[in-house]
């Protein structure tokens, strides 16, 4: 499947990219899970297990993902799937920690991607006072380090679609496809809360203040019409 090309350059507001975003992916992520499931599962299984073995380890020890080992553990975990263009976790305090694939050229949260980069570390303080801190680190294959961004925060997880929907479903979870903050590309998140009330399989009804959070995996669309390409015969 193409994925259509949309010029996204003009203004509109981030409800009506969710909007479009919703109303040009699902369709695709539909057929592709009801004609190509086994293709799908190949690509969405192994993302299931990261974020369950993620939020069981955050779970158990709920402040280490916010450590410098922490995100190591998360570029780690980007390393394992091909197709997953981010692995994250937002806390319920409004603290975020990821590490993203990223394309020189583009941009992620708005900060242009220099060259030779290949990750970018985006570590997200909640406020101290009046204003967050947001620093965003862009590393080469070999893990060097190529520039800092630091500035106020403007990033809030708990307002992104997956941190809510996976709260409300209690759950690992499979959002619906909606605008990336970080690429602005379409996609959608395999996610899980953790927390000292449990791992992974909590019940249904969670709700925000009982977890310390969500981890999650992305992956975009294109990269599942890419998958389903490939291994069409």
């Amino acid at each position: 499947y193409e994925i259509p090309k949309r010029d996204w350059s003009s203004d509109v507001c981030s409800s009506d990219l969710e909007r479009v975003a919703r109303q040009t992916a699902s369709g695709l992520v539909e057929r592709s899970l009801h004609e190509a499931g086994a293709l799908t599962r190949e690509l969405i299984d192994p993302m299931r297990t990261m974020v369950r073995a993620a939020a069981g380890l955050a779970s158990a020890q709920t402040t280490f993902l916010q450590s410098a080992e922490g995100l190591a553990y998360l570029g780690d975990v980007l390393a394992y799937g091909d197709s997953v263009t981010g692995v994250f976790a937002g806390f319920a305090d409004g603290a975020f920690r990821g590490v993203f694939r990223v394309v020189p050229g583009s941009a992620i949260q708005g900060v242009a991607v220099p060259a030779n980069a290949v990750q970018a570390r985006i570590v997200v303080d909640p406020p101290v006072g009046s204003n967050g801190r947001r620093e965003i680190v862009f590393t080469d294959g070999s893990g060097r380090p190529l520039g800092t961004q630091a500035m106020v925060a403007e990033f809030d997880p708990r307002t992104r679609p997956w941190f809510a929907s996976t709260l409300a479903a209690g759950g690992l979870h499979i959002s619906d496809p909606y605008v990336f903050a970080s690429s602005n590309e379409i996609g959608l998140t395999v996610a899980a809360p953790f927390g000292t009330s449990g791992a992974p399989g909590m019940g249904a009804g969670v709700v925000a203040g009982v977890v310390a959070g969500v981890v999650g995996a992305d992956v975009t669309v294109a990269a599942i019409s890419r998958q389903m390409a490939e291994r069409r015969v």
